[in-house]
């Protein structure tokens, strides 16, 4: 290991590293250096040897939960040599143990904890009861779709739609789904209203996939229909983009924000009404194979809890795919598609590990051409531009009128049987904010 090549080779007692942070900040504190940013390199060494130390004996486990791993160049910039030293966390048990040891009794709730069986698993605990709850709903509100084909001739192997290696690696076959992916999403803009997300599995297929829509003409077509704007490595640009995007959707114009899996807008930015009437995910969002966290990582996962690689690859996939589906439905009374456009994304293995809830809406919508996607999509929006009476949705997907009196917020002396008649009347806030909640 690596403490132990430090222990041999620089002849240093490790244990004594243990509490290198703490006594490098007493000794800038003596020294009254307040301007600690001078030595951040030589603070982040001695955390690093903290955390090894502190979690290099596992009582799960022989192997260590974190892992050292020295590669000869940055992978964001790959082609310039800069040795860089990375400590990644292989267990992830490590982050919540401290929660299952204080508390008797812990609550795990997501709407896109799935599957549920690797969860107790991975993050080291016995499940004494595993529940999956179906949705309530009143009107149909979610309309998710696989699209797998760039036409309805289903028998040709060309006309498929992957972001896979293979044919990120063949020029003709790449240009032809890139061609098709464009096309997709201008047919859809012209059909979603409002906002639209769309993700790519990373920064590097991402600006592929826009270079050549530039090249072709089709980034110009798509912004005739809404604004785009795109996710970058900067946090003051991407805020800066977010802050336009919304702006564009609160004014009617419409606008359409490209961003990647397991960035900052596929992890903590909701997009709920119109900042997301459609959300659009390009290719299967696995790691490349030589990204070595995740080999130390599928290693750890296979030798220590028994699970084969290749299913953790699945797992890691879907779960961040399940994250991005997720940020256009936040509530029981929003709206939205989720487009999966990727032949793999049909096959069992992967929409088996998909939430329960997207698995009960996608019904026949998993093997879809471009065309079939796009009707659908409309038949979808003209369906949701009805009027919708809420009071359809009480006792079903809100809460009714018994419910509400058993709460405290029915008027004094009135039945609840009364509640439908002035639903829309008098309806308070405190009320309205409660129809709105979930069971």
């Amino acid at each position: 290991t690596f403490l132990a090549k430090v222990r041999e080779e620089c002849n240093i007692d490790v244990k004594y590293l243990k509490f290198a942070t703490t006594r490098l900040s007493l000794l800038l504190q003596t020294l009254k250096i307040s301007d600690r940013y001078k030595f951040r390199q030589i603070i982040r060494i001695t955390e690093l040897f903290e955390i090894l130390l502190i979690f290099y004996k596992d009582d799960r486990h022989a192997q260590p939960g974190f892992v050292v791993i020295c590669e000869p160049c940055d992978p964001t910039n790959p082609l310039v040599h800069d040795p860089v030293i990375r400590l990644a966390c292989v267990d992830p048990s490590l982050a919540i143990r401290d929660i299952f040891e204080k508390y008797k009794t812990v609550i795990l709730t997501s709407g896109t904890l799935s599957p549920l069986d690797i969860y107790p698993k991975i993050l080291g605990f016995k499940a004494t009861t595993t529940r999956s709850f179906n949705m309530t709903l009143s009107r149909k509100c979610i309309a998710p779709l696989i699209v797998t084909r760039s036409s309805e001739q289903a028998d040709l192997l060309e006309e498929e739609l992957t972001s896979s290696f293979q044919t990120r690696m063949n020029p003709a076959q790449q240009a032809q789904v890139l061609a098709a992916y464009g096309n997709l999403l201008i047919d859809l803009a012209q059909v979603v209203p409002d906002g639209m997300v769309v993700f790519f599995t990373g920064y590097q297929y991402m600006s592929e996939v826009l270079l050549s829509w530039h090249s072709t003409g089709l980034m110009k077509k798509l912004a005739q229909h809404k604004l785009i704007f795109i996710e970058t490595q900067g946090v003051q640009e991407t805020e800066t983009a977010l802050q336009h995007y919304r702006r564009a959707c609160d004014i009617g114009r419409g606008a359409i924000f490209m961003s990647i899996a397991r960035g900052k807008i596929s992890e903590g930015i909701d997009f709920d009404h119109q900042y997301g009437r459609a959300v659009v995910m390009f290719g299967v969002p696995f790691l490349p194979p030589t990204d070595e966290p995740l080999k130390q990582r599928m290693h750890w996962m296979e030798k220590c809890l028994n699970i084969p690689e290749a299913e953790y690859r699945n797992f890691d996939a879907m779960r961040q795919a399940s994250q991005c589906i997720g940020r256009v439905f936040r509530n029981k009374t929003d709206y939205g598609i989720m487009v999966l456009v990727d032949r793999r994304f049909a096959l069992i293995d992967k929409k088996s590990k998909l939430p329960s809830w997207v698995q009960a809406n996608l019904k026949q919508n998993t093997n879809l051409s471009v065309d079939a996607a796009v009707s659908v999509s409309k038949s979808f929006f003209r369906e949701m531009a009805q009027p919708w009476d809420m009071q359809k949705g009480l006792g079903t997907t809100l809460y009714d009128g018994t419910v509400l009196d058993r709460m405290g917020f029915m008027k004094e002396g009135e039945a609840p049987k009364k509640l439908t008649a002035r639903v829309n009347e008098e309806l308070t806030p405190e009320m309205a904010r409660v129809l709105m909640e979930v069971h």
